[in-house]
């Protein structure tokens, strides 16, 4: 059973003044939404705060139970967009107990709300490629889970808390598994932002001796556009089958040393490359990858290639 998007629908993006949720704001607004309701963590809507009314920003800490249901029942979503999580893979080593409980309230919270207030809401539950136990090819949504982080365990908890709700409560929820995007108004600690941070310090400085630091130059990555991104969640939210899981991902890897090399080729400089361990992962899953033929089959396919992707994103940085 697929749902279809009408712009009376009323949506609800939870994290929607973060990263991806920024961009999800931006496509809906193009597709002619005016409907849509944000969470924000804190007071800072960046962004979205100069998109959408304030009426329609909601700062709000997710893990209350309570203020979650009221939220809910004041704005009667139609369309839920789950975004919300602590989303720092690198950093959830050090901060594992934080991870896993806020991750796992947040959830629940959205959940018990959704099947008390708005039963019939149709529900993308956002997951991540780190809930799967890895593996040297392409992952199928139907492969072994067995998350090498704390972020991945705190995401599967997310996942199967939705799953276990759906079946119980019939709630009408789809699931992504998002593989790595990057792009404008990324947060640092996460590799393309940070590069681009760094080569474009780099560019605007006089010193005479231009390197960067880096970490795991090994590691592939599936990596796909932050507004391709946002297209594949509206996709699903429109026409994924209720209760089904899907892979959102390029289907195409390249090494972190591929990606710092176009980065630099980009801007035309000299840069010396310098390994700083202190960067390097706990653990660093060798490569992630995607099979999106089931994404594939309802008509996604990233538009914007990886070259002008990355060249926006590092013009982004350069006047930001």
């Amino acid at each position: 059973m697929t749902s279809s998007t009408s712009h009376n629908d009323t949506i609800l993006i939870t994290g929607g003044t973060g990263f991806a949720g920024s961009h999800l704001v931006d496509l809906l607004l193009e597709m002619g939404h005016k409907n849509i309701h944000v969470t924000s963590y804190g007071t800072e809507t960046g962004h979205v705060g100069k998109l959408l009314p304030s009426s329609q920003l909601h700062p709000l800490d997710l893990t209350d139970f309570e203020k979650t249901k009221q939220l809910l029942a004041s704005i009667r979503p139609t369309q839920i967009y789950q975004l919300a999580a602590l989303a720092g893979v690198g950093s959830s080593f050090s901060q594992i107990e934080q991870v896993i409980a806020i991750n796992t309230k947040i959830q629940l919270s959205i959940l018990t709300a959704a099947t008390d207030i708005c039963p019939k809401a149709r529900i993308l539950s956002i997951g991540t490629a780190l809930e799967y136990q890895p593996k040297e090819t392409a992952l199928k949504e139907t492969d072994q889970l067995g998350p090498v982080n704390p972020y991945g365990v705190s995401k599967v908890t997310q996942e199967m808390l939705a799953y276990s709700y759906h079946k119980q409560h019939n709630l009408d929820i789809v699931f992504s598994r998002s593989f790595n995007h990057f792009g404008e108004r990324q947060a640092p600690g996460f590799v393309i932002a940070d590069f681009s941070k760094q080569i474009t310090q780099l560019s605007k400085s006089n010193n005479g001796s231009k390197e960067i630091l880096v970490g795991n130059l090994e590691a592939h990555r599936d990596l796909t556009y932050v507004k391709d991104i946002a297209r594949a969640y509206v996709l699903l939210m429109n026409q994924g089958e209720k209760g089904e899981v899907y892979n959102v991902g390029s289907g195409v890897t390249y090494s972190v040393k591929e990606i710092l090399q176009k980065l630099i080729n980009l801007r035309g400089q000299e840069i010396k490359i310098v390994v700083d361990q202190q960067r390097f992962r706990p653990i660093d899953v060798p490569i992630v990858l995607a099979d999106n033929s089931k994404l594939s089959q309802l008509g996604w396919q990233p538009k914007v290639d990886i070259n002008s992707a990355l060249e926006q994103t590092l013009n982004y940085y350069q006047n930001n």
